[in-house]
């Protein structure tokens, strides 16, 4: 059984500390620095007990930090998110909490992203008090976060993209509009939200062509960043 409890809330709960215990935390889709533009994004988290069994009933406090800020699961800043196991949690196990398909709101920009296993019990919060190695206890990645800018719009340019696909070597892109020639960076990235080819481009009306480094066969995230927008597509490359 799982539940949410405020900041506030947990100052005035009672979860007792279960002794000293060692957990570990980790993104389940995303590795340690990646950088991800998953819209929505896979929020899992993977809690391994990495020290002796912890005992049915007991309390974990697990959450993200959103560029130094404690979040619950759920994107409730403040908040952290209280796991209450229903069994025991046998040393060198994980378990698997949070949601596949997490919303964030179109507010814009690029945060650091931390999963974190506060611990066992309110007495772990916030500084992961009781974990005999507190090095493992978080996993971060830079996260681009939604805005309101339409999708296909490159900014003021007034270059539209119109669409982006592959042949077995190049990228292609095509806009249209204006026949201007913005500066973009152009980043293509991994699931594991690896950046496989940076390439600093000119856009200009028509079609753009980028030759492929080699890229193995595979589902990729492109982007196209601009001064005024940030543009995301998904590729396959056979």
């Amino acid at each position: 059984m799982k539940k949410t409890y405020t900041l506030i809330a947990l100052l005035i709960c009672s979860f007792a500390a279960a002794g000293q215990f060692n957990l570990s935390c980790k993104f389940l889709t995303y590795v340690e620095g990646g950088l991800v533009y998953d819209h929505p994004m896979d929020g899992r988290i993977v809690v391994t007990n990495e020290g002796p069994d912890i005992a049915s009933g007991d309390t974990l406090v697990v959450g993200f930090i959103v560029s130094g800020t404690p979040n619950s699961l759920e994107l409730e800043e403040g908040s952290y998110t209280i796991y209450e196991t229903e069994e025991v949690f046998v040393s060198g196990t994980s378990l698997t909490i949070g949601s596949a398909e997490l919303e964030w709101p179109t507010i814009g920009g690029e945060i650091e992203l931390c999963a974190a296993a506060f611990g066992v019990g309110l007495p772990s919060v916030p500084d992961f008090t009781g974990d005999t190695d507190s090095t493992d206890n978080t996993s971060c990645i830079t996260y681009v976060i939604p805005d309101l800018m339409s999708n296909d719009d490159i900014g003021a340019s007034n270059l539209k993209l119109s669409t982006i696909y592959t042949t077995t070597s190049e990228l292609i892109i095509v806009t249209e509009g204006e026949n201007s020639s913005p500066s973009a960076n152009l980043s293509i990235i991994n699931l594991n939200g690896q950046v496989v080819q940076a390439e600093n481009i000119g856009l200009t009306a028509g079609t753009s062509i980028i030759a492929l480094n080699n890229l193995i066969t595979g589902v990729y995230i492109v982007t196209i960043r601009t001064q005024e927008a940030v543009i995301t597509r998904k590729i396959s490359i056979q």
